[in-house]
């Protein structure tokens, strides 16, 4: 059994403002964004999914990955067991000056985090691969 734990990396190349039905109208500014999900089953369908523009908004990601200004340019999968979404997100929040801009996003039903989506200042990706980023 795999751990189905994957971050998409995504690039807006402008502000955007966009309606989330929980959050309202939310700006968020050009710069790359890192969401951090897990899938209970078919990660290369949810994992291609996330690169479809046109779609049904269902999770919080849609509204992000739907911008016109917005491209995946990294998809990470990890394998470890003990890894969950919270301790991930903490882990990239540290390897990357970040911040977190919408609280609660992707994150409806945690309760240890608060959200899995973060904006990493840098735009430096070099040598950041799915096993040692």
């Amino acid at each position: 059994m795999t751990s189905n734990l994957y971050q998409i990396f995504i690039r807006l190349n402008r502000d955007e403002r966009v309606v989330i039905s929980k959050f309202g109208e939310i700006l968020l500014t050009k710069g790359i964004y890192v969401y951090t999900g897990r899938a209970q089953r078919n990660l290369k369908q949810r994992i291609l999914r996330h690169f479809r523009k046109n779609k049904v908004k269902f999770w919080h990601i849609d509204y992000l990955s739907t911008l016109n200004s917005a491209k995946i340019i990294l998809v990470k999968i990890f394998r470890d067991q003990e890894l969950t979404e919270c301790k991930l997100v903490e882990r990239t929040m540290i390897q990357f000056k970040s911040q977190i801009p919408i609280k609660g996003f992707g994150a409806s039903d945690c309760r240890t985090c608060s959200s899995h989506l973060i904006k990493i200042e840098s735009t430096n990706l070099e040598g950041c691969h799915s096993y040692n980023c």
